[in-house]
């Protein structure tokens, strides 16, 4: 829990100065997206409206990161990835504010096509887990 914090503290910090992460930070936002997700999935499926509301919310400042992060390495397929994770969240957040659980499952299926894309283009397999392709 306190690696979670120092992390989201962190990650604030970064945020607020605009510096990207650096590839720790991103490592560690990675598994926070993916973990974040799966609450995501939950609230959607149970009609959660409020806290799948508040786990956009962290899903935004997370791709707003990410989006930097790559634009900064100037990988404009990767900036573009993010850029539609962000819109995919926005349609998320419109569906959770409708309370339209159909609209939630298109933008959150939308949101992990992105996600699937990126990694499939710049995520490989090492022996220790993944890493960003050179």
């Amino acid at each position: 829990m306190t690696r979670i914090l120092f992390f989201v503290a962190a990650l604030a910090v970064t945020t607020v100065a605009q510096e990207p992460m650096t590839d720790d930070e991103y490592d560690a936002a990675m598994k926070e997206i993916r973990l974040t997700l799966g609450d995501t999935r939950g609230h959607v499926d149970a009609r959660y409206w409020p806290e799948l509301e508040t786990e956009v919310g962290r899903l935004q400042v997370f791709f707003e990161q990410i989006e930097l992060f790559w634009n900064a390495r100037g990988v404009d397929g990767a900036t573009g990835f993010a850029q539609e994770a962000l819109k995919a969240l926005e349609s998320l957040s419109t569906a959770s504010n409708q309370e339209d659980q159909p609209a939630a499952r298109d933008a959150l299926k939308s949101l992990q096509g992105s996600c699937q894309s990126c990694h499939d283009e710049f995520r490989e397999e090492t022996d220790n887990g993944y890493r960003i392709k050179p």
